[in-house]
């Protein structure tokens, strides 16, 4: 029963490295992706696994949800608050502080796959609460006091980084199509923000 189980476990981890292959830090463990890049002193770029190791399960909101199409507030408000709930598992939490604490860079940046900033949305509009908003306790130590500042669900696209030492600078692109290997790209919002503890806000570029 062990080995189907472990069988089980490996098989998406083969399938994820055979699709998307990237330099693991210990070869002996292909489940952990997660890993830090240094880029001079101007940025370390840390690469999270916020999917698959040491998570706990997602909530969904339709579990909280009455046949009287209530909502069960109190009992959804209870879990999403519990300290002991997972996204990265305490291994992984425990690696990126200290890859955080030890880097001399200018810029820390996190790179994953779920979104970071804090998002309430009343209950009926989603159906899953995937990112740190359903992960309070990581969320308390890695969002810096960081809020959702803008967002646009219509379009598809790519945001282009530019970070130098006086800034970083976030360049929202657009496509027209994503059916066709031939697209136009469109430059949307721009949004930066300053080096510093104090100027931990996103502004208009």
């Amino acid at each position: 029963m062990m080995a189907i189980q472990a069988y089980h476990e490996w098989m998406p981890i083969q399938a994820y490295h055979e699709w998307m292959p990237i330099r693991v830090p210990d070869a002996a463990r292909p489940d952990r992706i997660y890993r830090s890049f240094d880029f001079g002193n101007l940025l370390s770029l840390h690469m999270l696994d916020t999917r698959v190791i040491g998570r706990d399960k997602q909530l969904a909101y339709a579990s909280y949800a009455g046949a009287d199409g209530s909502f069960n507030s109190a009992g959804f408000t209870a879990e999403v608050s519990n300290p002991t709930r997972q996204l990265m598992g305490t291994e992984q939490t425990t690696w990126l502080q200290n890859q955080m604490t030890k880097s001399t860079a200018t810029w820390q940046i996190l790179g994953q796959q779920v979104l970071m900033a804090r998002m309430l949305l009343p209950a009926p509009m989603v159906l899953t609460a995937s990112g740190y908003a359903s992960y309070l306790a990581i969320a308390a130590k890695v969002q810096a006091g960081v809020a959702l500042s803008d967002a646009e669900t219509a379009s598809r696209g790519f945001v282009v980084l530019t970070v130098t030492p006086s800034e970083t600078r976030a360049e929202y692109r657009y496509v027209d199509t994503i059916q066709s290997k031939t697209y136009t790209a469109s430059v949307g919002k721009t949004l930066r923000m300053l080096p510093g503890a104090s100027n931990r806000k996103i502004v208009a570029g």
